[in-house]
């Protein structure tokens, strides 16, 4: 099983991820890591300007992350859906609408679309 985020990376006039996206993917990892689980983590560039962060467990959960505003970075609100068939149809829509016109990040390296 392996675990995809979606992310609209920040990024700096020079299109380089900025040190806010470096650390949010990096505590990411750090904490996929302290449970044996950095090789099933998959982080995903989203394209436009979403504020929210999804995370699918299989088809059998899935999270989503949200701030208050669309300025803010910081998560304040969240839901946890369960349940096979709704997170069955929400796996189907992220897979044709978010993760496939999506490309993947680097995890060594913060390199998108070099992997």
């Amino acid at each position: 099983m392996s675990y995809h985020v979606s992310l609209t990376l920040r990024r700096g006039e020079d299109r380089e991820i900025s040190e806010s996206s470096r650390k949010a993917i990096s505590d990411r990892i750090r904490s996929f890591a302290a449970v044996g689980a950095r090789d099933r983590l998959k982080i995903f560039e989203m394209s436009g300007d979403w504020s929210m962060k999804i995370l699918l467990i299989g088809r059998q959960h899935a999270i989503i992350g949200f701030p208050q505003d669309a300025t803010s970075n910081k998560l304040e609100y969240g839901l946890r859906v369960s349940g096979a068939a709704l997170v069955d149809a929400m796996v189907d829509w992220y897979d044709s609408c978010v993760e496939r016109p999506s490309t993947e990040v680097d995890l060594d390296q913060f390199v998108v679309g070099a992997a």
